[in-house]
This record gives structure tokens, sequence and C-alpha cells, in this order.
């Protein structure tokens, strides 16, 4: 069969990019879950697995890359004046539609190889655009794409699956990346151009380790149906860390007996496709262990659970009582079993306990940025912005946290984290009334933004006046005033949140200004402006000092 086929613009298909910067050409194609019949007739199915062998022509000058190792290219002859050759690849091993591959362009491509402690010797391949090679970084790429070869086929006791290991940074790339069999695509967003942070070389670095623990789950063995896809998403996260649900299933069944459970499976089901009942059968086997129940409580049902202490200490400190209690949403009220492990920490010689119950959540305010275990001082920021979110801890607590801990977090990933939590739940959960109003600041925007001050209307403190609610008055009136008075009433109940609130807001906003490099106050709703002398009565600069003139109108000292 021939066909002329049209390139795609939306990263989907085979598609083509021309480089702003020099006028040269890149394609690729991108074919998950089923874009492959946009280059090439077949029946678009996982399960349906076949080799697959490629034959590209292309111009000569360009690069073109495939599942399998790139052959030298032979002439072709001219088309368009332009001198042209064909690469053909080798048969690929059976993989399904969506992981076949062909990347063609003027990129910029390096080679190297790595063997493995076992012996085998794997090409390896770095490519992107000619105008960004100077930001591909080899050494730092392939130290890791080495590391993460020889911890998987060490894990899995197993030869890596395919014949060559290329990765391709490509322009317009809608997805992060793309694990196709032997020819990994990684959006070139992951090519820093400038300094970045250690968290964005962590980030790139699990992006690598992802696709690459693709090359077996999900590629040497494949789900059935799309509806196992997220067995194959989160089989690839052990790259950084198991998702929940794997957790559990490995602390049931153990790491060793998990691990040889996983070994036989690949080799039952290489190069062939598998559902969840047969990799719990092989786990089965592995552990002599029955996972049905555990299956059905924890991949059949829905809902998240929540795990609470309930413990009672004596005179002398010690514990007479402990116990964990789970709880579950009126609408999903299944219970699962858990396998977990209690922590208890001391903030001082004096044997304090970090616990969240009511005294524990107290010692974490003050203590937050104490921890000297990174995993520990992690998993109790986390379950602070879970709690915050849930509104089982008050906005206010919670900037008082922010205030003791986020000065001295040591990691950039979980400082990025809590900046960008704590301005959207000021935006989203915290009230503007907290704060004080400047009578001088908010004359004209108390009303609504009208363009003069209605007689009598109590502008400093943005609510109507007397006069104001006077010529409002009616049915519509007298039921805006009963909703005054109830949020008249809330304010007055929320006193003491506020004056928390107030007590650290100037604390957190140096602290904030001096961990993020900029003042918090650009990005309030002026956006093109800094200023100081917010209504707040606090002043707020920029840490290169350029600071123009106040804005007035600005109403949340946090920049919301």
């Amino acid at each position: 069969m021939v066909a002329d086929c049209a390139y795609a613009s939306d990263s989907k298909g085979m598609h083509r990019a021309v480089d702003s910067a020099d006028g040269k050409v890149y394609c690729y194609t991108n074919f998950e879950p089923a874009d492959g019949r946009r280059v090439y007739a077949n029946f678009e199915q996982p399960d349906l697995k076949a080799s697959f062998t490629f034959r590209v022509i292309a111009p000569a000058h360009w690069t073109v890359l495939s599942n399998q190792p790139a052959p030298e290219p032979e002439p072709a002859g001219e088309a368009s004046g332009v001198a042209t050759a064909v690469w053909q690849f080798p048969p690929t091993p059976r993989i399904s539609t969506y992981l076949t591959a062909v990347v063609a362009g003027e990129y910029h491509l390096v080679r190297e190889s790595h063997t493995t402690p076992a012996g085998q010797e794997i090409p390896l391949g770095l490519a992107g655009r000619q105008s960004l090679a100077s930001h591909l970084e080899p050494d730092d790429m392939f130290a890791v794409t080495r590391q993460g070869l020889d911890y998987y086929t060490g894990l899995f006791e197993s030869r890596y699956p395919f014949e060559n290991y290329d990765q391709v940074f490509v322009p317009e790339f809608a997805a992060g990346a793309m694990e196709n069999a032997g020819c990994i695509t990684i959006s070139e967003r992951l090519l820093f151009r400038s300094k970045v942070t250690d968290a964005m070389h962590e980030l790139r670095a699990t992006v690598i380790l992802h696709e690459m623990a693709h090359m077996c789950f999900g590629d040497l063995v494949t789900m059935k149906w799309w509806d196992d896809l997220w067995l194959n998403e989160s089989f690839a996260k052990v790259s950084a860390a198991l998702s929940s649900v794997l957790k559990q299933l490995m602390a049931c069944t153990g790491r060793d007996a998990f691990f040889a459970g996983l070994r036989a499976y690949f080799t039952e089901h290489s190069h062939r496709n598998a559902t969840l009942a047969d990799l719990l059968r092989a786990l089965e086997a592995s552990s002599g262990l029955s996972l049905s129940d555990w299956a059905k409580a924890w991949l059949q049902t829905a809902g998240p659970n929540t795990l609470r202490p309930q413990f009672a200490v004596g005179a002398d400190g010690a514990f007479t009582q402990f116990a964990v209690l789970q709880e579950a949403p009126g609408g999903y009220p299944t219970l699962r079993p858990h396998h977990i492990a209690l922590g208890l920490y001391n903030r001082q010689p004096d044997g304090s306990l970090l616990r969240f119950d009511e005294r524990s959540l107290a010692t974490l305010t003050e203590s937050i940025g104490m921890f000297a275990d990174s995993i520990a001082w992690s998993v109790c920021w986390s379950a602070v912005l879970d709690m915050v979110q849930r509104a089982e801890l008050s906005v206010p607590a919670f900037v008082t946290m922010l205030v003791r801990g986020i000065g001295v977090e040591p990691a950039v990933s979980v400082l990025q984290t809590l900046h960008t939590t704590a301005a959207r739940l000021m935006t989203a959960m915290a009230d503007p009334g907290w704060v004080p109003a400047r009578p001088d600041r908010r004359g004209t925007a108390a009303c609504g933004g009208r363009p003069r001050r209605h007689a009598g209307c109590r502008a400093q403190g943005g609510r109507l006046g007397a006069a104001h609610r006077l010529a409002r008055a009616g049915p519509r009136g007298r039921r805006r005033n009963r909703q005054r008075i109830r949020a008249t009433r809330a304010r007055r109940a929320a006193e003491p949140e506020r004056r928390r609130l107030l007590e650290v807001l100037p604390e957190l906003w140096q602290t904030a200004a001096s961990t993020s490099g900029d003042c918090l106050a650009t990005r309030c709703f002026r956006r093109s402006r800094r200023h100081r002398n917010c209504w707040t009565g606090w002043t707020c600069s920029s840490l290169s000092g350029s600071v123009t003139r106040p804005w007035s109108g600005c109403w949340w000292s946090t920049g919301t």
C-alpha cells in the first residue's frame, strides 16, 4: 500500500517542526494511544503485536532513528535537487503499534555505548535540535542512563530487552516523554538553557528513569487493553518510588517475593501481552499468598482512606494504649488492609514526641524546621498540606508553620511545592478580612469600584454604609442585610484566627521573599507594577531594589 499522508502539528502521528532559529527541519512520530493509523495502515490494538521493518527515504544529510539500531544509509538519488538516502532498519521484536517510532531530521546526535555488569553492550544515542546542541549535556544524560540500565538489569536479573537505547529531545512535544521501544522521545523543555535548580535536574533524571522502566513495564510486556494502562504507569514509577497502591502490594507480599514474582511475570509474558490477573498470579506463586481480597479492596473500590492515631500515655509519658483508626468517606465506605510503619520523634532530650494528635500538631508547628531526617521532614509537610486542603488545619495555623519551616527548608523541590501551595491556599481559602483595611487606600474600591463614594459609606472597611443601604431598600436589600449580619458574625467568630495570621504575615513575607528571590507583591492584580507602602502598612520591595510607585488598591499583602 502506498499513500501520501499529511504531517501533524499537534505531536500526534508524524509531527514536523521547523526551527525558527536556523530553518532546519525535525520530524518524529508519536502514536500512543492510537495515532499510528495517521502514518501507516494497521489494526491499532495493544494486544496485536508484530515485528516491524522500517525503510526510510530522507535527505542524505539527515539523522534517522527508529526502534532498531540505525544502519548506514545508502544513496537513493535526488529529489527536488536534494541528495537522498535510504535507511533499511532491521526487523523489530514483537511490539505494539503505539510503540513503533521513526525520528528524522537535522538532529545533532551524540553516540556512546554502555556495558552492563552482566556483559551486555548497549549502543546509546542522544539527539536534539542543532540550535540546542550546546544544551544536550551528554555527560549528565549518559551518566543517568548508565546508572538506570545497571539498576534495572540487576533488579530484574535480565538483559535489557532491545538492541539500542536512543533518547531524542524533540520540539513542540505535547507530552513529557514517550517510551517508544529503544527510541525514547522527550520534550525539549527538559533541555535547560540556563542555570536551574537541583529539583529540575532531579525531575529530568526521574523522567529518564521512568521511560527506561517502561522498556519492561509496557514494551516487553504490554497490557492487553488500555484499562490496565495504570499498571504500566505505576510500575514505571519504580524508578523513583513505587506508587501508593504498589507499595501496599509489595508490603503485603514482601520485597523479595514481590520482585521474584515480577521476574517470573516478565519471563512468562516476554514480548506478549498480560493482564492484572496474570501479574497477581505470578505474585501469588512467589509469595504463597492469596491476593484476591487485596485486589478487590485496593483495585475495585473507590475513595481514599484516612489514618489517625488514637493513644493514651501514663504519668511517665509511656504509652498505655495505641491504635490507628481508619476512616472512609461516606460515599465510599470501604476500609482496606494497610501495612504501615509508625514514626516517633524526639524534639528535645526530654522525649517530646511528634505525632499528629493535638499535642503533636502543636509540637510540629513549633519544630517543623528542626528535623534532621529529610524523609520525615517531607512526610510531615505532605501531611500538613493535605490537612489544610481538607480544612482539618486552619490557614493561619498553616501560615504559622510555614514561617517556622520555609526559611530553613533544604530541599528545593519541597520549597517550590510550599511556595506554590501557599500562594494557592491564600487565594482560594484565606479570608481577606483577616487583614485590616487601610482607610486611605481602599476608598472607591470599597463600594464595588464605583467612581465616587456614597454618602455615609464606610469605605474604609469595604462595606456599604447606611445611606447606601437605604438606597437599596426593599426585599433584595433586606436579604443582603441579613447576609451581611451573618458575615459579620462569622468574622467575629474568626477573630482569634485573624490575629494569629496578622502576627506571622510580616515574617512570612520577609521569609518568602528571601527564598523566592522576589517580592510577593509583584504578583498582585497590578502585575506590571512593583510597589511599596501597601495598605497593610508593611513595605515591600524586590531584592534587586527596583521599586516603583505604590498601588493603593493592593488588598492582600501576600500578592494574591
